[in-house]
């Protein structure tokens, strides 16, 4: 989530309403500002294929900061099944394609505006049910959004201070960090075909095109301010990104070639992050100040299914993270406001299936995936 301003034993946390959220929304971004690039020693990843693939089941796991925990929980039914911890909270999560391996970016603490601002990320080993090792990342502070890169314990994840894109070995903890001459980069879209990652900036508005077999920043575009949630959906032999501009009220796709907006809608509700379920015929999108999820047809951005979680869930509801299920017949997504939960929505009917309280202090990330569940 940007998030920005839009963990001890447990400490009072004030639930957030959807004022408060937005100043949590902005605030990190300010700190991130403030603080001087320092440079990051690079260290060897390795792209090696996963080896094993044990029997995997659908599930989600959400983070919860404050407490340092991430919870495994069945789909469809929502039911807990697991708590790891993590010894971070996590801003961020990824799951591994063989379902082994998540990752957790601690962006910052459970204070106001995240902080204190961290420097970690976490690695689950999730059949164990234990945490495999903690990565320092050294002078490479706030790591935000990753994601694995094909069927490979490699990830990729952006760090803010500095602007940094770091590849990262879940199986071994090594990192190399590359330098991004755009700052307040926050999270990133992996191309389908595994060729390219993609950038967003919140402050200037924009979005960098990072190869990933030169490891080089290819392009840079600016689009409207606030330039957060991507997603990206392929488009027969073209790719397009979806980006999700909260400061500026807008969704806008681009070509994912040449980078040029193709299409500029308004959105309110501060639409936050942007996610594209399992066939790319659909993108969901998380409007927490409007309390909405936004379901478009990726053919066609002025299709939109709109649900009103407050008036669904009879609460001040302020939508955050989000994503598909596997077999994408569920979009899970995690409910702030008055109670905090993780709720399913059917993508065709726009209602919703199945909700749970989410534990913890101050949940946060949310991914879903196939995983090797703990026996």
């Amino acid at each position: 989530m940007l998030v920005q301003p839009p963990r001890p034993a447990r400490p009072f946390v004030r639930r957030r309403t959807a004022p408060t959220l937005l100043a949590a929304i902005l605030l990190p971004l300010v700190a991130a500002a403030q603080t001087p690039p320092v440079a990051t020693p690079p260290a060897a990843t390795s792209d090696a294929p996963a080896t094993a693939t044990p029997p995997t089941i659908a599930a989600v796991l959400y983070s919860t900061r404050g407490d340092e925990k991430v919870h495994l929980l069945s789909l469809p039914d929502l039911k807990p099944l697991h708590v790891y911890d993590a010894g971070a909270g996590a801003h961020e999560l990824a799951i591994s394609a063989d379902g082994r391996y998540a990752l957790g970016s601690a962006y910052g603490g459970p204070g106001k505006g995240h902080q204190p601002a961290d420097h970690r990320v976490f690695v689950l080993d999730l059949p164990s049910g234990k945490r495999s090792r903690m990565v320092d990342l050294g002078a490479s502070k706030r790591p935000n959004d990753l994601a694995f890169v094909g069927a490979t314990t490699t990830a990729l994840l952006t760090t803010e201070v500095p602007a940094q894109l770091v590849r990262l070995d879940a199986a071994t903890g090594a990192f190399t960090a590359f330098a991004l001459e755009h700052k307040t980069n926050h999270m990133l879209a992996l191309a389908p075909d595994g060729s390219a990652c993609f950038v967003s900036h919140v402050l200037p508005g924009g979005v960098t095109r990072f190869d990933l077999a030169t490891n080089k920043a290819t392009a840079h575009a600016a689009v409207p301010d606030g330039a957060e949630g991507i997603a990206c959906v392929a488009r027969g032999e073209r790719m397009q990104l979806w980006i999700g501009c909260n400061r500026s009220s807008k969704l806008v796709v681009v070509d994912a070639a040449t980078l040029q907006v193709v299409h500029e809608v308004a959105r309110d509700g501060f639409p936050l992050r942007v996610k594209a379920s399992p066939d790319g015929a659909q993108v969901a999108v998380s409007c927490p100040l409007s309390g909405e999820v936004v379901l478009y047809d990726a053919n066609d951005v002025t299709k939109a299914k709109s649900l009103d979680l407050g008036k669904e869930l009879a609460r001040k509801a302020a939508p955050t993270s989000l994503g598909f299920a596997p077999d994408g017949k569920q979009l899970l997504v995690v409910v702030d406001g008055d109670a905090q939960q993780i709720v399913a929505i059917d993508p065709k009917t726009v209602q919703v299936t199945a909700k749970v309280a989410a534990a913890g202090p101050i949940a946060d990330a949310l991914v879903a995936g196939m995983v090797q569940a703990p026996r």
